[in-house]
């Protein structure tokens, strides 16, 4: 039975880095990043994997992705607080939970925050296809998504 689970999780990690195709998750939530890795589509952090801006927090609002999409995250950092009732960073005007990153310091957030943004840029400028995943606990608008679709394509060429 140890074998087993050696070899299979070998042939999982050569499936990993031979992919021809980047999954980036695109929020609301973890959801995408979790179930990407899960699956074995996605590899996880401990495979060298980058982990992006949308891939860990609550993004209330599709067209708040869109927007820091538009400007390239430039007013990311402008309407970030530490709400201490919650107990985690949260951004009004973008709609934002950042609910685990509550134990790092605003400037350790950011941080955090610029790698994760370099890193998702990174991963946008690949030759090789990339797969972006949205999970939504809501109703979206179709105005919304296709606002979206054209700033990825927009991104991607």
């Amino acid at each position: 039975m140890f074998d087993n689970l050696i070899l299979n999780r070998v042939r999982r990690y050569i499936r990993i880095k031979t992919q021809n195709y980047k999954i980036i998750p695109l929020g609301q939530y973890c959801l995408p990043r979790v179930a990407s890795t899960l699956s074995g589509l996605k590899p996880p952090k401990n495979s060298g994997e980058l982990t992006c801006p949308f891939d860990l927090a609550f993004f209330d609002d599709i067209d708040s992705i869109s927007f820091l999409l538009e400007n390239e995250f430039e007013t990311f950092f402008d309407d970030i607080n530490f709400d201490p009732e919650k107990k985690y960073y949260i951004s009004k005007n973008l709609h934002i939970r950042f609910n685990h990153d509550g134990k790092l310091s605003l400037h350790e957030f950011r941080e955090r925050y610029e790698k994760r943004i370099v890193n998702f840029y990174k991963y946008v400028a690949l030759k090789r296809k990339v797969v972006f995943i949205h999970a939504t606990s809501f109703a979206l608008k179709e105005a919304s998504v296709f606002r979206l679709y054209n700033v990825l394509c927009k991104i991607r060429g």
